[in-house]
């Protein structure tokens, strides 16, 4: 039953947010007349797109007859994914689409009757949905009850890691224990590994100096020091 009511909700709230989205934007007055009088369309980059897209979500369920959804080109693209449950569904009495359709006029109705004819007032709906408003508004509160489930117990879980890694050093020279080498805790190891890349990394950093005849010398010495020992080796045998 919550697979069949829920879509069934979901159906008449888009349309409402639709509906009341595009009378927002189109219907009525503007906020600033300064800038909706300067305002103009958008280049033709961005609007062939979107004309080409609004067709196609138009029209990608046609087929013949234009009633018949299982008749288009899409279905018959679809049919072969689709799970055997959703089959059984789809050879069903139509008088779920009908529900849908029914739910889709609603929110359509609704939306046209606050923001269009504006019959009712949203405001007066908001004061008189009281909290039920606001729990909607703030999403559930699912943000809080994420952080409230996950984000606090995962930062007081790192802050005691960092204090179980740190114990042996007081809070006010944590700060210099970052730079310093002490192989007794876990962060002292990771720190010590980080100093001694970045020692060495200085320290080849020297030997880099741009100067081009530096660096030719350097490989005619190694040159030579390879020869040499190539000699010696053959000598020696």
């Amino acid at each position: 039953m919550a697979l069949f009511v829920l879509p069934l909700v979901t159906a008449g709230l888009t349309a409402f947010y639709m509906f009341r989205l595009w009378y927002l934007a189109f219907a009525g007055e503007p906020r600033d007349h300064h800038v909706a009088d300067h305002a103009h369309e958008s280049p033709g980059l961005m609007t062939v797109p979107l004309i080409v897209l609004a067709v196609f979500s138009v029209g990608v369920a046609w087929g013949w007859p234009a009633w018949d959804p299982h008749a288009s080109a899409l279905a018959h693209l679809l049919e072969p994914a689709m799970p055997a449950m959703a089959k059984d569904l789809a050879r069903e009495d139509h008088a779920a689409g009908w529900l849908a359709l029914a739910a889709a006029a609603v929110g359509f109705a609704m939306a046209t009757l606050i923001y269009a004819a504006r019959k009712i007032d949203a405001a007066a709906l908001k004061a008189r949905a009281g909290g039920a408003y606001v729990f909607l508004r703030d999403k559930w509160y699912f943000d809080e009850l994420y952080d409230v489930l996950f984000v606090r117990p995962a930062i007081v879980l790192g802050f005691g890691s960092a204090r179980f890694d740190k114990r042996s050093v007081p809070a006010e020279q944590a700060d210099q224990a970052d730079r310093a080498v002490n192989v007794t805790s876990l962060d002292g190891v990771l720190n010590a590994l980080g100093l001694g890349t970045l020692a060495v990394g200085r320290k080849a950093q020297e030997a880099q100096s741009g100067l081009i005849r530096r660096y030719v010398a350097i490989l005619m010495l190694a040159a030579v020091a390879l020869l040499t020992l190539l000699v010696v080796g053959w000598l020696w045998t």
